[in-house]
């Protein structure tokens, strides 16, 4: 859950949620009222990732497009939201070393061919 700050409306907050996150943007879905172009400043109580991406404190963006839908979890509406500033990816584990190629582990040979 997140509190939505409309910069256009003042002092408008919604209740929403982050349904999907990426470095560039988001995925919420609120009954707040918005439009394309509206800066929204997203209020998020904790710190929260998904697939490695993670939001740490409020961040602020621009509605790229919305759409209504039927609620999944906390609204009416939802709206993907263009970041201002790119999120961090972080890694988790030993697991995201396993998948990389020898030349990233400092080995400079080429590998063998078949």
């Amino acid at each position: 859950m997140c509190l939505i700050l409309s910069h256009q409306k003042s002092r408008a907050f919604a209740n929403g949620a982050i349904v999907n996150i990426c470095r560039g943007g988001l995925l919420i879905e609120t009954d707040g009222d918005f439009i394309h172009g509206d800066r929204l400043t997203i209020m998020n109580p904790g710190g929260l990732c998904i697939n490695g991406v993670c939001i740490e404190s409020d961040v602020h963006g621009t509605v790229r497009w919305g759409l209504n839908t039927k609620p999944l979890s906390m609204g009416r509406y939802c709206y993907g939201v263009e970041l201002d500033e790119l999120l961090a990816h972080r890694h988790f584990g030993d697991k995201q070393d396993e998948s990389r190629t020898d030349d990233t582990h400092g080995n400079d040979a080429a590998p063998a061919m078949r």
